[in-house]
C-alpha cells in the first residue's frame, strides 16, 4: 500500500502583530453592563409606563434596544470599524443624557400625562449607570481620536 505525505504547515502569522484596541476591553465592557442594566430597567418598566403615557412606554422599548445594539456595536471594537464604534458611542451617549434628564423631569416638573415622585432605588442606580456611560463615552471618544 503506498504511502501518503501530507505536507503539514503552519497557519500564517502576520509580519506585525495588529495594535491593541483603542479603547481598552475593561472599558468596553463596563459600558456594555451599563447599557443591558438602564435597558433591562426600561423594559422592566415599559408596560406600567404605557398604560400612564403610551409615547413614554414605546420610548422606554426603543430606548431600550437602540442601547443593547449600540453598545454591543461599541464593545465590538474594531469588528465594526471605528466610524461605527464613535457613531454607537455617541448614540448611546446621547440616549443616556436623554433618559436620565427626561427621569429628572418626570419627577419635579413632570411630563405631559405622566408625573411621579417616587425616586425608585433600582432607578437612582440606572441614573447612575448613565452617568457613567456617559463617562466612558468621553474617555472612549478620547482615545479613538488619538489613534486616529
Amino acid at each position: 500500500m503506498p504511502r501518503q505525505h501530507v505536507l503539514q504547515t503552519r497557519p500564517m502569522q502576520p509580519l506585525v502583530p495588529p495594535p491593541p484596541p483603542a479603547v481598552p476591553a475593561w472599558m468596553r465592557w463596563s459600558a456594555l453592563l451599563g447599557a443591558a442594566y438602564v435597558s433591562g430597567v426600561h423594559l422592566g418598566l415599559c408596560e406600567d409606563t404605557y398604560k400612564d403615557a403610551h409615547y413614554l412606554g414605546a420610548s422606554f422599548v426603543a430606548c431600550a434596544l437602540v442601547l443593547v445594539i449600540g453598545a454591543s456595536i461599541a464593545a465590538g471594537g474594531r469588528r465594526f470599524g471605528r466610524p461605527a464604534a464613535r457613531a454607537a458611542w455617541v448614540i448611546d451617549a446621547i440616549l443616556m443624557v436623554a433618559a436620565g434628564l427626561a427621569f429628572v423631569l418626570s419627577r419635579t416638573t413632570g411630563l405631559p400625562s405622566y408625573h411621579h415622585g417616587d425616586w425608585l432605588p433600582v432607578q437612582v442606580v440606572a441614573l447612575v449607570a448613565e452617568a457613567a456611560y456617559v463617562l466612558l463615552t468621553v474617555a472612549a471618544l478620547r482615545r479613538l481620536a488619538r489613534r486616529g
